[in-house]
């Protein structure tokens, strides 16, 4: 029994285990951290005891971002952050010998030939705390099996305390766990050399989903502004693939900056802030010339790790533009181009919900009462997307999906109301660079088209002096754009003498689309090549004329196709006038179009004539000819 229990006890209760019995001859010792004494029967020489008490070694809490023991992870990885149980000695810490980070070899065997070595170091950074920051050279880690080791005959305790990297305890022993670094099919590390496009890394482009036409490869890079300033990554493409390139930067600071190059430099896009939190996006491009193209990444400031994604679309499938979240809104709605497939009218379109709270519209175009639209997210393998798709319409009112969920990826709905519909996507979760998504759309539509107007030309049965040289034919839905390019879809012509239409004295002119009709509810032309005259005139569009489902034009509008639609008006020309419409080609003095003067009948000698044209584009210029006499006054 130790003498005076009671003060002993007040001892332990200070300083737990750390107080020893030692005897000297005829008293009994106790020794405490500090020279601290206390009252009793006995004497007690107390010493100090810091370089001797025993505390518990300290212990390896984490590695960050190292997976657990014998595990995989799929990340360029630069450096570690380490969290240990307790402050540590600074010099064996900042003593590279401490850390080995050793990558197996070929033969995935450690400790053979092969191996490499890694360096990892604080760079004498750490000089208290319980976070030691390693960085890893050369990195990032390429893929392959690695072993990491603490060492513990130079990693202690502030106290001297030897690691205890086993954390059973007992100090003295290494800390070491082995993992693999690997990646998924189309996910590519960069390598140590990739600051050039001679030496630049190929991106794994994975047709995902198969047989879908949409492309996709990611990246993941570093970019140090002290040691390298662009990383340079090179994919294969086709003429009339859109490609969309984002380099996300959700892990650092870096603010990305990204060009699309050509294999002999030439620039083709670049972007530095039309992403999320202002990272680099290039949304749509469309590559005119077949080859190589790189994307090369650097940093406008900040340096750190990078996700890059490339997508290219290819074929009929589209793709969104959403730079700056363009498409966000009804606004700013990505109109889809249908297509026939067997009777119905489809589309498909491949977008990405990024993070900060994007959402996704893509205009229908107008549908019909009676319209039935299917909706569909197909997801590609790898997407972190959990999506929800609606039809909403033109004020943005969600219609009612016959299941009544409106959060699933999923929507099929009858339309009551005919009008502009839109499909909005949005996430329930997951958003963010790797959140890719297919919408599908499929309309089963049976409705024939119909013309609900036409502007620029005198109203049905109305009379105007001169008529314009363009005009605009509006329809309730979208056009198949070959059966308004065919022959004989609209016709547009003068009755002649006999106010007779279809007669051999009818003058017909032609009519170009301009621009080109490709989707919309509006087909706009130009009238050119013919004289203008009194009389009656006729506008005539055809049941040649289909919607994308293939129903013919319902031009009676009585809710049965296959019948013209006529717009009938007269021209009174003002006395004396003589009048014609340009020539297709007049835009040279060699191919001018006559105008034929008509002297006044009231004032003898003054001759007149009035051409009617139109100019575009902005640089269209048109000729007029005319004939006239040394002396004459124009």
């Amino acid at each position: 029994m130790f003498p005076n229990s009671r003060a002993v006890n007040r001892l332990r209760k200070l300083y737990g285990s750390v107080l020893r019995r030692v005897r000297s001859r005829n008293h009994q010792r106790f020794r405490t951290p500090g020279n601290k004494s206390f009252s009793g029967g006995h004497r007690a020489f107390l010493e100090p005891l810091e370089a001797r008490r025993l505390l518990a070694s300290p212990k390896l809490i984490d590695v960050s971002p190292l997976p657990g023991d014998g595990a995989v992870i799929g990340a360029a990885i630069t450096q570690l952050d380490i969290e240990f149980s307790e402050d540590l000695a600074a010099g064996g810490v900042n003593d590279d010998l401490s850390w080995q980070m050793i990558e197996a070899g070929p033969d995935d065997l450690f400790d053979t030939s092969d191996d490499v070595s890694i360096l990892a170091t604080t760079n004498g950074s750490y000089s208290a705390g319980t976070t030691v920051i390693l960085s890893l050279s050369p990195s990032p880690l390429q893929p392959g099996y690695y072993r990491f080791t603490a060492d513990a005959s130079l990693l202690t305790g502030t106290d001297g305390s030897p690691l205890d990297g086993n954390g059973d305890g007992t100090g003295g022993d290494d800390f070491v766990t082995t993992f693999h670094v690997a990646t998924d099919p189309g996910t590519t590390i960069e390598s140590h050399d990739n600051d050039a496009r001679e030496t630049a890394d190929r991106l794994d482009m994975i047709e995902n989903p198969s047989s879908s036409g949409h492309h996709v490869g990611f990246g993941l890079g570093y970019v140090d502004r002290t040691e390298d300033t662009v990383d340079y990554w090179w994919f294969e493409a086709l003429a009339g693939d859109k490609i969309a390139i984002a380099v996300d930067t959700p892990q650092s600071s870096m603010n990305s900056y990204v060009e699309l190059r050509d294999s002999d430099g030439g620039l083709h896009a670049q972007d530095w802030n039309n992403g999320p939190d202002t990272d680099a996006f290039i949304s749509y491009y469309t590559i005119t010339t077949p080859g190589r193209y790189f994307a090369s990444v650097s940093s406008e400031s900040g340096e750190g790790l990078y996700d890059l994604r490339v997508e290219v679309v290819r074929g009929d499938l589209q793709l969104e533009t959403d730079a700056e979240y363009a498409n966000d809104s009804i606004a700013g709605a990505d109109r889809l181009v249908k297509q026939l497939s067997g009777l119905d009218a489809v589309a498909s379109v491949a977008a990405t919900i990024m993070s900060g709270d994007d959402e996704d519209y893509f205009s229908l175009g107008s549908l019909n009462a009676g319209n039935q639209v299917q909706l569909d997210l197909r997801l590609p393998n790898g997407s972190t997307l959990d999506g929800n798709v609606v039809l909403v319409d033109s004020s943005g009112t969600v219609v009612a999906d016959d299941d009544g969920i409106l959060t699933d990826s999923d929507y099929q709905a009858t339309l009551i109301t005919p009008g502009a519909y839109y499909a909005k996507v949005e996430d329930n979760s997951g958003a963010g660079n790797y959140a890719q998504y297919i919408l599908d759309v499929t309309i089963v539509d049976t409705v024939s088209p119909k013309v609900t107007g036409v502007s620029g030309l005198p109203a049905e049965g109305r009379t105007a002096h001169l008529p314009n040289g363009r005009f605009t034919v509006s329809f309730d839905e979208d056009l198949d754009p070959a059966s308004v390019a065919a022959a004989g879809a609209f016709d547009f012509r003068a009755a002649g003498e006999d106010d007779s239409f279809d007669t051999p004295d009818d003058i017909i002119y032609n009519l170009t689309q301009l621009p080109v009709y490709t989707l919309d509810n509006n087909v706009e032309f130009d009238v050119s090549n013919g004289q203008i005259i009194d009389g009656l005139y006729r506008l005539r569009a055809t049941s040649l004329i289909t919607d994308i489902a293939g129903n013919t034009l319902d031009g009676n509008s009585d809710g049965t196709g296959g019948d013209a639609y006529e717009h009938v008006f007269s021209i009174d020309l003002p006395d004396g006038i003589n009048a014609g419409f340009e020539d297709e080609d007049n835009s040279a003095l060699a191919t001018a179009t006559p105008l034929n003067l008509v002297e006044d009948a009231a004032v003898p000698g003054v001759f007149s004539g009035v051409g009617v044209g139109v100019v575009d584009p902005s640089d269209d210029a048109d000729y007029w000819s005319f004939e006239a006499e040394a002396g004459d006054r124009v």
